[in-house]
């Protein structure tokens, strides 16, 4: 299991997190130590789709870190996807029940990916890429619905 950096209060409540007190800081730092490289700092971005009902970004992600964009989707609401990134990387996309993760997509090495997302259910959805170990990536998305 992993150690995720709770970089935002609604990633933390989505986790159960509520206060970050001195046991919390003792855990994750415990946790540092002992998981080493396998721990993962998260970069949460929650998706604007602005007005034009869009989102782009581009962005470097760290070596063995996460990029997490999220925000809530409608029940049937399509969106159209595409990224490419300079170093094949894990990707998924995602939603919670719970503590439970539902992937939606999943690759473990892929370099660019095109494809068309319509939920299932009204919940948030995150699109998450894990850079590998070794290797700082970079990153450029678009969503569109």
């Amino acid at each position: 299991m992993s150690v995720q950096a709770f970089t935002t209060r609604a990633t933390a409540a989505r986790f159960g997190v509520f206060h970050v007190g001195m046991a919390m800081c003792s855990t994750l730092l415990l946790a540092g130590l002992l998981f080493g490289p396998a721990a993962q700092a998260a970069q949460v971005v929650t998706i604007d789709w602005g007005k034009s009902q869009r989102f782009e970004m581009q962005r470097s992600v760290a070596a063995g870190e996460v990029l997490e964009l999220c925000g809530p989707l409608a029940k049937g609401q399509g969106v159209d996807w595409q990224f490419v990134a300079d170093h094949p990387l894990a990707f998924n996309i995602h939603h919670h029940i719970g503590k439970q993760v539902q992937y939606a997509e999943r690759r473990t090495r892929t370099k660019s990916l095109t494809s068309r997302f319509v939920p299932d259910e009204a919940t948030e959805y995150c699109w998450m890429w894990t850079a590998p170990k070794q290797q700082a990536i970079r990153l450029q998305v678009l969503l569109r619905y």
